[in-house]
């Protein structure tokens, strides 16, 4: 038997009990994030579980990275993921730490903004992006 089609979240106002402006929270562009999964609300839980989970694996490479080419691939597969659900924030940072591998500032930048994120989606989907 089929499961009813969930109705997209209304991200007009952001998501609960975070900072907002106009449809975009204090991490997330929302708005784009629905775009992205064409208002499928299922979707968007599955996008942002998987990049959960991507995410930690790729700032987990980042620590144990041994050259800067290593570094320097991972921060852009890292931005382009972010920018795909709207994390334009993590987005730039991980911009900067492609331009800039080296960096133990721009990599620990990279990180705190990777932990924050994965906090605001466990409280979006109400605790289960714990993975």
């Amino acid at each position: 038997m089929a499961k009813p089609a969930q109705s997209p979240p209304d991200w007009s106002e952001g998501a609960p009990d975070m900072p907002t402006r106009a449809g975009q929270s204090a991490v997330l562009d929302l708005v784009h994030l629905t775009r992205q999964t064409f208002g499928d609300a299922s979707l968007e839980r599955e996008v942002l579980m998987l990049f959960v989970r991507q995410a930690k694996a790729t700032v987990t490479a980042l620590r144990r990275a041994k050259s800067d080419e290593e570094r320097r691939r991972l921060f852009h597969m890292l931005k382009g993921s972010a920018r795909g659900i709207g994390a334009f924030q993590l987005a730039e940072m991980a911009d900067a730490g492609e331009g800039d591998p080296a960096s133990a500032q721009r990599l620990e930048a990279v990180c705190d903004d990777v932990a924050l994120i994965d906090q605001h989606i466990d409280a979006l989907l109400g605790g289960s992006a714990a993975l």
